[in-house]
């Protein structure tokens, strides 16, 4: 089995609390990290969604004019204006919350 390092950055505060917790638990860091990051990979609550889910989402709700998956942002259009929105996959990706341009909850939407 071949090995990788992998380097972990965490805040002081927390590092107290992770030596705290392996000290009881009599485990290294290094153990800590590998079991928590193998428990991550094993869960399989994390919807796996692609751009054209969300794309497809999004124009059930609202005339789209445009969209831009990399800045999360996208245009629609209503009446003989535009209004531009952000997006953003919440709760493992079962939740697409929509925002207006400054930063309020508009909708949430099941995927």
């Amino acid at each position: 089995m071949a090995t990788t390092n992998i380097t972990v950055r965490i805040e002081d505060s927390l590092l107290d609390q992770v030596d705290d917790y392996c000290k009881k638990n009599e485990i290294t860091r290094s153990d800590l990290i590998r079991n928590s990051l193998l428990e991550k990979l094993k869960e399989p609550d994390i919807l796996q969604i692609s751009e054209a889910d969300i794309k497809s989402k999004i124009e059930k709700s609202y005339k789209l004019l445009d969209i831009n998956f990399e800045t999360q942002k996208f245009i629609v259009a209503k009446g003989v204006r535009s209004i531009s929105f952000s997006y953003q996959l919440q709760n493992n990706n079962k939740q697409l919350v929509i925002r207006d341009s400054i930063g309020r909850i508009v909708q949430v939407i099941s995927m």
